[in-house]
C-alpha cells in the first residue's frame, strides 16, 4: 500500500538535484548510529528479562559450553538474523512510507524515489536494502557506482530502479 508523498518533485530534469555521495554517507553514518543505539537497547532489555528468567549458568551457556570447551554460535547467529530483519524493516518501511527516507536521510535532506520521482513500494525498498547490504559487504564497492553516473545511483539504486533526491533545494 503506497502512501501519498510529502514531497512533490517536478519531472523537469534540469531542476532535479541528486543526492551527493557525501550527503548519502553522512545519512548512512546517522542511520548506523540510530541502529546501534536501538540494538544496544534491545540487547539490554532482552538481557534484563532473561536474567530474571534464566540462571547465570544457563545464560553463560548460551555463549560458551564448558563441557565441550567450545564457543556456542547459535545465540549469536540468532542475534545477527534479528539485526538483519530489524534493519531491513527499518529501511524498507521508512523508504516506502510517505517520508520516503530513513531518519538519516531525512536529517540531511534526502529522499528515495523511483525514476519517475514517485514513492517506492515496500517491495522495491526491500530489494534496495538487500542489494545495499551486499554492496556494503563487498567493501562498499557497490556505492562507488554513484560516482560515475549523472543520477549518482549506486548499485542498489540501479538494481531497484530508484534515485536519491536532494530536497534541500525545495525548502
Amino acid at each position: 500500500m503506497e502512501q501519498d508523498a510529502i514531497y512533490t518533485i517536478q519531472a523537469d530534469n534540469t531542476a532535479i538535484k541528486y543526492g551527493s555521495f557525501t550527503l548519502r554517507f553522512i545519512a548512512f553514518i546517522i542511520d548506523l548510529l540510530i541502529m546501534v543505539i536501538t540494538y544496544v537497547l534491545i540487547f539490554l532489555g532482552v538481557s534484563a528479562v532473561m536474567e530474571r528468567i534464566v540462571s547465570q549458568e544457563r545464560m553463560a551457556s548460551l555463549f560458551y559450553s564448558e563441557a565441550s570447551g567450545e564457543f556456542q554460535s547459535g545465540f549469536l547467529i540468532a542475534l545477527v538474523v534479528m539485526i538483519g530483519i530489524i534493519s531491513w524493516l527499518y529501511f524498507a518501511i521508512m523508504e516506502s512510507s510517505k517520508y520516503q527516507a530513513s531518519l538519516g536521510k531525512l536529517i540531511v535532506g534526502l529522499i528515495v524515489t523511483d525514476l519517475s520521482f514517485n514513492n517506492i513500494s515496500f517491495k522495491k525498498a526491500s530489494c534496495r536494502f538487500w542489494v545495499k547490504l551486499f554492496s556494503v559487504l563487498i567493501a562498499g564497492m557497490g556505492c562507488v557506482f554513484g560516482l560515475f553516473n549523472k543520477r549518482k545511483q549506486c548499485l542498489h539504486d540501479l538494481v531497484s530502479s530508484t534515485a536519491v533526491i536532494d530536497i534541500n533545494q525545495y525548502w
